[in-house]
């Protein structure tokens, strides 16, 4: 696909301007990330997650051809990583959580191809919670994560911000570096819908949602900068049961994006 590369770090970020002769490339890239976890308490899972992926970059444009990221890394990489990961889970529903707790952590070291790199390291925090207000149907969701990098990280591998499920509104990629961390609150509403037979609130096929987030990026966690606020709101519609179709328009700082997904963000 054709995408944009605007370099390492908050400042190339915002000072680099989009355009074909600044930003504009073409990317062919997979991943396959399996992650097996056993039970061995009520809500506690150990396991092991096994990351195979690849980038090549191609039709550079003439600033992305001088970047020293892409000259030190080069313009295809193959990367396999492996590593522990340890899983708390309480949620009622994975995929569309009213309550518990999801505490996530996951270390893996990884080989890649480029002979000139030894290598890197990624450890990844990832906490999320569901609180149910008021009634049946209103949610209070929030969510904290942080992924860490140190090694030879090839600049397709750094963590970025801006996907679907974290600042949305933001271009997926612009910002990018070794540490990434973003913190974000959501409030999900169910319109009601009568009452069941039982007597109990019925909830309808439709709802809305509002979010507001905040995101930073450093070499490390010691030297983070910049933060990239983060707002939206959407709509959701229950395709089956509690799994929803979403749209969310999010806005960031000079930007904007519109969404449109299956199952939460978070």
């Amino acid at each position: 696909m054709t995408d944009h590369y605007f370099g390492v770090g908050y400042d190339s970020a915002r000072n680099t301007e989009l355009g074909d002769d600044t930003t504009k490339y073409h990317r062919q890239w997979f991943l396959i990330k399996p992650i097996l976890l056993r039970r061995v308490a009520s809500d506690l899972f150990v396991g092991a997650l096994f990351d195979l992926n690849q980038t090549i970059a191609t039709d550079l444009n003439p600033q992305m051809a001088m970047d020293p990221y892409v000259l030190e890394d080069g313009t295809s990489n193959s990367n396999f990583g492996a590593g522990p990961v340890l899983r708390f889970d309480s949620r009622d529903f994975p995929q569309n959580a009213a309550r518990g707790v999801l505490l996530q952590a996951s270390y893996a070291a990884y080989a890649t191809s480029n002979a000139e790199l030894d290598g890197y390291q990624i450890f990844d925090l990832d906490y999320r919670q569901y609180l149910p207000i008021v009634r049946e149907g209103s949610v209070l969701a929030w969510s904290v994560r942080t992924r860490m990098a140190s090694g030879d990280v090839p600049w397709g591998e750094l963590g970025m911000l801006g996907s679907p499920f974290d600042l949305r509104g933001y271009r997926w990629g612009r910002y990018r570096q070794r540490t990434i961390a973003y913190a974000m609150a959501e409030y999900r509403f169910t319109f009601s819908a009568g009452a069941t037979p039982a007597g109990r609130a019925a909830l309808s096929r439709h709802g809305l949602v509002g979010w507001l987030g905040a995101g930073t990026l450093g070499a490390d966690i010691g030297s983070l900068e910049g933060v990239l606020p983060n707002i939206g709101a959407g709509y959701r519609f229950a395709v089956q049961g509690r799994l929803n179709a979403r749209i969310d328009v999010g806005v960031g700082r000079e930007s904007q994006a519109v969404y449109f997904n299956f199952t939460e963000a978070f």
